[in-house]
């Protein structure tokens, strides 16, 4: 037996040492490693494991809603904590409508007739990195459906839960409903586990999952739901002093943010975050994209037209990357060093730009092990 041969056996036996290099290592090629011995794949299906090596992955692109059905990826650079395919997660073609994303999960809808009658919603849980999914019970049309998320933390649980907000027809009050997929091969819904109602002028905003809880922003308050207590209590609204209309709400790596936008009229704005007991928001970062404007644009900020599509929290506390379609022109400009990287030179059609406006119609793609059982 040759030196190489002796010292790959020492590492491969080195349990300790594989997990440090597995770790590193994308999705494909993760898989690939626990084909290699039931050694492996033990520990690549562990989920402490699985949930360190989750924690290491990045947004590495943005999904996002063009026109109609269309959706296109946009690669993100400077987010990336290892070197990945420049290949598409996916081949998009015309695929359900996409609600938001979740540590790597995407929640799809999908209509149809039902004994032409009723007009019903199915939902499925799309898993793009292992090409997974599993559909969630439908709702009638006759309800309205306020909002419906994907609760999944793999740092927490190997459990993936959506959470569904609806108020049935003639009735007042909204009813949160739980659905779950533990280990079984179908999804258990639970009863309406909690009413609540709201002001007959309120309107919901957004809806995000952030620290296991589900936040909804609704026009006169915030309400914060604890997926595994079931509690639901009231948290302080984001700072604004008029109604909102453009605003960026979304979450990263365990971080709340919220940021009021003026549109056209400023491209000075303040990125808030709420505190992780729930207790207020505060200023984390104020951004001014005026010398960002001047390099890309090669303009004043004058009536520039641009959208905040995502926002990405980095390691340190005030790295943070913003990606802004800036005159139909994809960037990502990084914060501590006020870095400006072009992300559609050669991906996107530049007139259907005019469609990815606003974090709405942009979803994280972050690389996930997350197998459903079939």
């Amino acid at each position: 037996m040759n030196k190489n041969s002796i010292n790959a056996e020492l590492v491969g036996h080195n349990i300790d040492l594989v997990e440090q290099i597995l770790l590193f290592l994308p999705a494909k090629s993760l898989v690939h490693c626990g084909l290699v011995s039931k050694t492996w794949h033990a520990l690549a299906s562990d989920h402490e494991f699985a949930a360190l090596w989750q924690q290491r992955r990045l947004p590495s692109g943005l999904i996002c809603h063009l026109a109609s059905r269309n959706y296109t990826y946009i690669r993100l650079l400077d987010c990336q904590l290892e070197s990945e395919s420049r290949n598409k997660p996916f081949e998009f073609g015309n695929p359900e409508k996409i609600l938001h994303s979740c540590n790597g999960l995407l929640l799809c809808e999908k209509r149809y007739l039902e004994n032409r009658e009723y007009d019903k919603y199915g939902y499925m849980v799309y898993n793009p990195t292992t090409k997974q999914s599993a559909f969630v019970p439908q709702f009638c049309q006759l309800d309205e459906v306020a909002s419906v998320n994907i609760a999944y933390d793999p740092s927490k649980s190997s459990d993936c839960k959506v959470i569904g907000l609806r108020r049935p027809k003639f009735v007042s009050s909204y009813q949160i409903y739980k659905y779950s997929r533990l280990n079984t091969d179908y999804w258990r819904c639970w009863k309406p586990i909690k009413n609540f109602e709201v002001s007959n002028d309120s309107k919901l905003h957004d809806s995000v999952f952030w620290n296991n809880y589900i936040v909804w922003l609704w026009s006169d308050e915030t309400l914060c739901f604890d997926v595994d207590q079931e509690n639901l209590f009231v948290v302080p609204s984001p700072p604004t002093e008029k109604e909102i209309h453009s605003y960026y709400f979304g979450e990263s790596r365990g971080h709340l943010h919220f940021i009021l936008l003026d549109g056209c009229s400023s491209i000075r704005f303040d990125v808030h975050e709420m505190k992780r007991d729930c207790s207020k928001w505060f200023l984390k970062y104020s951004v001014d994209l005026c010398q960002v404007s001047r390099s890309v644009c090669k303009k004043k900020y004058n009536g520039l037209y641009y959208s905040l599509l995502s926002l990405i929290q980095g390691e340190n506390e005030q790295d943070l990357v913003l990606v802004l379609n800036l005159e139909r022109q994809i960037i990502s400009y990084r914060t501590d060093y006020n870095k400006v990287s072009y992300l559609n030179k050669e991906s996107v059609n530049s007139v259907l730009l005019r469609y990815a406006n606003g974090h709405k119609s942009a979803h994280h793609h972050i690389e996930s092990i997350f197998g459903f059982q079939v």
